[in-house]
């Protein structure tokens, strides 16, 4: 049995196809990896941001301070500084909460960020927040 020059051709066609195909499937892979990692970055960034702002802002730390004291009284600019920093931690949980449902956070990054915000709302900022909004 002997197989014309156009058989080997097209067996040879069929063959790039298969290869360019698999490469294709690669790069599709390595490059939804890259934003599953550039998506994990860009929200801790965000993260870390309120970190810094929280440490960096004597004010807001005196605030944390005070409201952890029985009947303290808000002014009306502390109402709004607690409330603006809930709406922060809200949007940074609902970019980490629609990211993980769409497949671009790991559970254990979605869950650790969970216990962190968690943890960075105490149970007085808590009482507050409920009762400003």
């Amino acid at each position: 049995m002997s197989l014309s020059k156009s058989t080997f051709l097209e067996i040879g066609g069929m063959v790039a196809v298969v290869m360019s195909l698999l490469f294709v499937g690669y790069q599709i892979q390595q490059a939804n990896r890259i934003a599953i990692v550039t998506t994990e970055y860009e929200l801790r960034n965000n993260y870390s941001s309120l970190n810094e702002l929280i440490i960096g802002n004597q004010e807001l730390a005196q605030l944390f301070v005070n409201i952890s004291q029985p009947d303290y009284e808000m002014t009306a600019i502390e109402e709004v500084r607690m409330v603006e920093l809930a709406n922060r931690l809200l949007n940074i949980w609902l970019a980490i909460e629609t990211a993980y449902d769409n497949g671009m956070l790991s559970e254990h990054f979605f869950n650790a960020t969970f216990q962190d915000i968690d943890a960075a709302v105490t149970p007085e900022m808590r009482h507050v927040l409920q009762a400003l909004c």
